[in-house]
C-alpha cells in the first residue's frame, strides 16, 4: 500500500533529522489518511504517531502519544493483539487480521467495531526492526451488510421451506438448468445443475412442448419476461407424477438480452385433485336439483296464480293509500287556509285606529297568533310525516361530513344568534336518500339548539365509527350537545309522535321532529336510539348500513 511505502521509508534516523515543515507535513498526511494509521516504536510498543481516526477507534485522545500501548489501552492486555504485533517485531512478518472485533470501553456504552487492519515491521537504515505500523479500516457496516444479507437469505429459505416451494433456474447463454434440492426430488434428477434439454425430461408430453414454448416466449427480447405455467412432472425414477404451479421472472442487460431467468414451483395436486373431486359432486348435484326444479316448476305456477291474486289486491291497496295521500293534501291545505285568515283578521282588527284593546285583550291575541303558528307547524309536519314513505328517493351515495356541512350553511344566522359552535370531523359516505338524511340531521340539530341552556354557549358535535352486524356494515354517528337534556326515562318515548317533554310556551315545536328522524332511520334500515341527563345535555346514536338493500327506501 502506498501509506505503508512511506512508512517504510521512515527510519528512527530520517525521522529525527525531519526539517519542521517536512515533518509537519508528515504528519498532515498521516492525519488525513482515510484510514486508521499508527506508528508504534520499539519492543515496548512506544505510541510514536496515530491519527484521529485511530484515535477514535481506540477511544482515545492524543495524551496517549508518548505512552507505550499496553499502558495508554490496557484492555487490551488480554487480547490476542498484544502477541500478534510482538511476532511481527520479532519476526519481521506482516500481519493481516480480518473482521476483528474491537470493542472501545466507556462509561456509559461499549461500542463494537469490525476491523480489517494489518501489522507491518518498519525497519531502519541497517535494515534493522524498529517499530510496527498499523494500518486499520472499519468494516463495521460493510460486516453488518454481511450479516442482515445473510438473515435475509436464511429467512428466505425458511420462507421457501415453509411454503414448500422448489426453486429453479436458467442461464440463457448457456442453456443450463439449476435445481433446488426439493425440484431435484420432485424430479429424480441426481444434479444440481444439467442442461436444459435434460432439465426438460421430467416434464411429459404434452406438457413439454407447453412448457418449452413458455420458456421461449419469456426469454424473448421485448417481452414482459413472466412465465407462469401449471403442468405435470414426472419423477424419473419413481414414476411418480404431480402437477406443478411454475412462476418465473426473467432478467435482461442494458442490450435487451437475457442473462438470468429465476423461478418457483408449487406442488398443486392436492388442490387438483379436490377440485376435480369438487366438480364431480357439482355434476352430481346438478343432476339432482334437476330433478328438484321439475318439482318446484309445479309449484311455481301455483304460486303464480296466488301472485296474480295478490297483485291485484296490493294494487287496491295502492290506489287507496293514493287517496289517503289526496285527502291528507287536500286536508291540509284547507287547514291551512282558515289558520291564514284567522292570522289576518287578527292583524286587521290590532291595525284599525277605532279599535280599543286592552293589554290583556293584546296578550290573548298575541297568544292566539302563537297557537295558530304552532297549529300551522303541526299541519305541515304532520303532512311531512304521512308522505314520507309514500315518496320515492333516489338511492346514492352521500358524504356525511358534506351534509352536515350544507346544514352548517344553511342554519347560519341561528347558529349566530345563538352563538352555536358544531364540531365534526371525517365522516362516513353511505348509500341512502340524500334528501332525507339531510332532514333527518337538520332535526337532530335544530333539536339540540332550540334545547340550548341559556347559561352555556351551544355544542354540538359529531362522531363517527363503524361496527359489523349480521355481515352487514353499520355506521354509527353521534350527536351530542351540552343543553338542557330530559330524564333517561323517556329515552323511548322521545321519538313517539307529538310527544313534548318541555312546555309550549317556552319550547316551540311540533312534537314530530324526532319522530320523524326515527322514521327517516327506518326507512334506510337502521336503528336510533336516545340517552339524555337532566342539564347535562343529550346524545343521539345513528346506526346506518353503508350500502342499501335494493327497494327498501
Amino acid at each position: 500500500m502506498f501509506i505503508r511505502r512511506i512508512f517504510a521509508g521512515v527510519t528512527q534516523t530520517n525521522l529525527e533529522n525531519m526539517t519542521d515543515p517536512v515533518e509537519n507535513h508528515f504528519r498532515s498526511i498521516v492525519e488525513q489518511a482515510p484510514m486508521a494509521l499508527g506508528l508504534l516504536r520499539g519492543r515496548d510498543m512506544i505510541i510514536e504517531t496515530c491519527n484521529s481516526t485511530l484515535l477514535s477507534i481506540w477511544n482515545k485522545n492524543n495524551t496517549i502519544i508518548g505512552l507505550p500501548l499496553v499502558e495508554a489501552l490496557p484492555e487490551i492486555r488480554e487480547q490476542d493483539s498484544v502477541g500478534w504485533l510482538q511476532k511481527v517485531f520479532d519476526t519481521g512478518e506482516i500481519y493481516v487480521g480480518n473482521s476483528y472485533l474491537a470493542r472501545s470501553t466507556q462509561k456509559v456504552r461499549t461500542d463494537e467495531l469490525y476491523l480489517d487492519f494489518t501489522y507491518s515491521p518498519l525497519r531502519d537504515d541497517n535494515n534493522l526492526i524498529t517499530g510496527v505500523l498499523i494500518v486499520a479500516y472499519d468494516v463495521t457496516e460493510k460486516f453488518r451488510a454481511q450479516q442482515k444479507l445473510k438473515e435475509t437469505e436464511s429467512s428466505l429459505r425458511e420462507a421457501l421451506e415453509l411454503a414448500e416451494l422448489a426453486t429453479w433456474s436458467i442461464d440463457p447463454s448457456t442453456n443450463t438448468v439449476w435445481y433446488s434440492d426439493r425440484m431435484k426430488r420432485w424430479t429424480g434428477s441426481p444434479q444440481e445443475e444439467c442442461g436444459l434439454n435434460d432439465g426438460l425430461d421430467p416434464v411429459p408430453e404434452p406438457d413439454r412442448e407447453r412448457v418449452r414454448k413458455g420458456l421461449e416466449r419469456a426469454l424473448q427480447p421485448g417481452s414482459d419476461g413472466l412465465y407462469d405455467l401449471e403442468h405435470i412432472i414426472k419423477n424419473v425414477v419413481t414414476g411418480r407424477e404431480r402437477i406443478i404451479h411454475a412462476q418465473a421472472r426473467v432478467f435482461f442487460d442494458n442490450d435487451n438480452k437475457p442473462f438470468k431467468m429465476i423461478g418457483t414451483a408449487q406442488d398443486v395436486t392436492s388442490q387438483r385433485n379436490l377440485q376435480l373431486a369438487l366438480e364431480m359432486q357439482v355434476q352430481q348435484r346438478t343432476e339432482e336439483l334437476d330433478a328438484s326444479n321439475e318439482e318446484l316448476q309445479a309449484t311455481n305456477e301455483e304460486l303464480q296464480v296466488i301472485n296474480e291474486e295478490l297483485a291485484g289486491l296490493n294494487n287496491d291497496l295502492l290506489q287507496s293509500n293514493e287517496l289517503l295521500q289526496q285527502f291528507a293534501h287536500v286536508a291540509s291545505h284547507d287547514l291551512k287556509e282558515p289558520l291564514r285568515k284567522i292570522k289576518t283578521f287578527l292583524g286587521r282588527i290590532e291595525a284599525d285606529n277605532k279599535t280599543v284593546i286592552s293589554a290583556e285583550s293584546r296578550n290573548f291575541m298575541k297568544r292566539v297568533y302563537n297557537a295558530a303558528d304552532r297549529m300551522f307547524a303541526m299541519i305541515s309536519g304532520v303532512l311531512t310525516y304521512s308522505t314520507i314513505n309514500a315518496s320515492e328517493e333516489k338511492i346514492q351515495f352521500v358524504n356525511m361530513q358534506d351534509t352536515i356541512h350544507q346544514i352548517e350553511l344553511d342554519l347560519e344566522i341561528l347558529i349566530a344568534q345563538k352563538k352555536a359552535t358544531l364540531k365534526y370531523g371525517r365522516l362516513p359516505v353511505l348509500e341512502g336518500a340524500s334528501v332525507l338524511l339531510y332532514q333527518l340531521f337538520y332535526n337532530l340539530v335544530i333539536n339540540a339548539l332550540k334545547f340550548a341552556r341559556e347559561d352555556e354557549l351551544p355544542v354540538i358535535s359529531f362522531e363517527s365509527s363503524e361496527i359489523n352486524q349480521q355481515a352487514t356494515r353499520f355506521a354509527i354517528i353521534k350527536v351530542s350537545d351540552n343543553g338542557i337534556g330530559f330524564d333517561p326515562v323517556q329515552n323511548e318515548r322521545i321519538f313517539t309522535t307529538f310527544t313534548r317533554l318541555n312546555s309550549k310556551d317556552k319550547y316551540e315545536g311540533t312534537g314530530l321532529g324526532l319522530s320523524l328522524c326515527k322514521k327517516i332511520v327506518l326507512r334506510h334500515g337502521g336503528t336510533i336510539t336516545a340517552t339524555g341527563t337532566c342539564g347535562k345535555g343529550a346524545e343521539f346514536t345513528v346506526m346506518l348500513p353503508f350500502k342499501q338493500i335494493p327497494g327498501i327506501i
